[in-house]
């Protein structure tokens, strides 16, 4: 790899040409700079600015094939990691080369999946903290098919946020999947309580969540801060 020379724009907004091997590629200092792990990220750091500089047509040369590079510049853009081609040998090298993350198909379907997940448990860590509000021992969230869903704190019928009922949506087919056992664990684990899920018939599962108060901490609390 060799580079050609004077110093990159201070103004991370600025347009940069990049020369990758006789192929031209516009981007600004921003974009490469927002991912400072990758090849491209550490040459224009800015501690780096005295020694990469661009040629007598303010281009940056370098040394290299230009293939996938569209894609290499798309993660700097996104920072989402490209996607990894059944059939292209020199792929995993050309990414070692500019040290950008990939992802096979079934990688980022297992991401999406995930963030999906994590979304729903997000909405019903929310929902924990309104019921905190009300001192609910017991709180269930009923998850409708058709999404006509509800929330008890207790005995009431807590009314929520359109919003936030709109995030359930993606509960119910998650509950009816094995990934009712990762929600199961999950909120356990993060609110110390009983939790379990239920049918409550055709098309309607019910995750009830109790017990995850804890008076003697709470008392602790309290008393502690009079000392």
């Amino acid at each position: 790899m060799t580079f050609t020379e004077t110093r990159p724009s201070d103004t991370k907004e600025s347009p940069i040409i990049l020369n990758i091997g006789g192929e031209k590629f516009v981007t600004t200092l921003g974009t490469l700079r927002s991912q400072p792990d990758t090849m491209l990220g550490r040459m224009f750091a800015e501690h780096n600015q005295s020694i990469t500089k661009p040629n007598d047509d303010g281009e940056y040369f370098i040394d290299y094939s230009p293939e996938w590079f569209d894609r290499i510049l798309e993660f700097h853009r996104t920072g989402k990691p490209l996607h990894r081609p059944k059939n292209a040998n020199s792929f995993d090298q050309i990414i070692n080369f500019w040290a950008v993350p990939s992802q096979s198909v079934a990688e980022e379907l297992n991401s999406q999946a995930s963030l999906v997940l994590k979304q729903f448990l997000d909405v019903v860590v929310e929902i924990m903290f309104q019921a905190v509000g009300l001192f609910s021992s017991n709180v269930c969230i009923v998850l409708n098919r058709g999404g006509a869903h509800k929330v008890w704190l207790g005995s009431v019928d807590h009314e929520m946020e359109e919003k936030t009922m709109s995030q359930l949506n993606h509960g119910y087919q998650i509950i009816r999947s094995p990934a009712k056992e990762i929600v199961i664990r999950y909120l356990e684990k993060t609110f110390g309580a009983s939790v379990c899920v239920v049918s409550n018939g055709k098309h309607v599962y019910s995750i009830k969540i109790s017990n995850y108060l804890n008076y003697e901490e709470i008392s602790r609390n309290i008393f502690d801060s009079l000392e």
